[in-house]
């Protein structure tokens, strides 16, 4: 008797969320891929929120766009309060 199984996909989770240069979170992090396949592309949007304005990515982020990989990765964006002109 032959018994053939499917091998488990690779998969893997892509989060996103969107904090200030001190660690204030400005919008706590989302899914944006669940249990992907490997290598399935992904993207994530740059926001815009009031009084703040977006200066870099996370040194530790993902990519904003690029592929799933295996495990988890985490997309961070980094915002900085915007200077008050008097």
């Amino acid at each position: 008797t032959w018994v053939f199984t499917k091998d488990k996909e690779e998969t893997g989770n892509v989060y996103v969320k969107y904090v200030t240069e001190d660690g204030e979170v400005l919008e706590k992090e989302s899914t944006v891929k669940k249990d992907a396949p490997v290598g399935e592309a992904y993207t994530t949007e740059q926001k815009t929120f009031d009084g703040y304005e977006f200066v870099r990515m996370d040194e530790n982020s993902a990519p904003a766009n690029g592929t799933v990989q295996k495990g988890d990765q985490h997309v961070t964006y980094v915002y900085k309060k915007k200077e008050v002109t008097p």
